[in-house]
């Protein structure tokens, strides 16, 4: 099998679903520890990089932070691949991280500054993020200082 037909099997199984978890039954983090006998090591080559990229399909700030905290579409989850030399060598990846950075800081400020879990600071920024009609983009650079006014001294 391709390594685009396992990513698109695998993206077919789970889109439009949250990961909630690792799932033991499933196979898509042993397909990339596990080489093709009759395709060779150049295929695992490939499949190891589809481990090491962030989702360029997330949505809104929910589906941002599960990936981050426990991967999405049979990846690492991005607070693993983020210290990873495989990931940091990637330009892209590090460009699309530097692009997401100031959200997942900006759920662990409102978390702690608000006494609530991630997953409900999350779902905050979600609502605000909403409500002004911002694309993932836009709320990475205005999220700092409006989640410093969201907590309540």
């Amino acid at each position: 099998m391709s390594v685009n037909a396992q990513e698109s099997q695998t993206t077919g199984v789970l889109e439009g679903h949250h990961h909630a978890g690792p799932n033991p039954s499933s196979s898509s983090n042993s397909i990339a520890s596990q080489p093709n006998s009759a395709s060779g090591s150049g295929d695992l080559v490939q499949l190891e990089a589809l481990v090491y990229k962030m989702d360029r399909d997330v949505g809104d700030v929910l589906e941002l932070w599960d990936e981050y905290i426990v991967g999405r579409n049979g990846r690492l989850p991005v607070r693993e691949m983020s210290s990873r030399n495989e990931f940091r060598k990637n330009e892209a990846e590090k460009n699309m991280f530097s692009r997401r950075k100031p959200i997942y800081e900006a759920i662990r400020e409102l978390a702690r500054g608000m006494n609530m879990s991630e997953r409900e600071a999350a779902g905050l920024i979600e609502e605000y993020r909403t409500k002004n009609s911002m694309g993932l983009n836009k709320l990475s650079n205005v999220v700092k200082d409006d989640v410093k006014n969201m907590i309540v001294h």
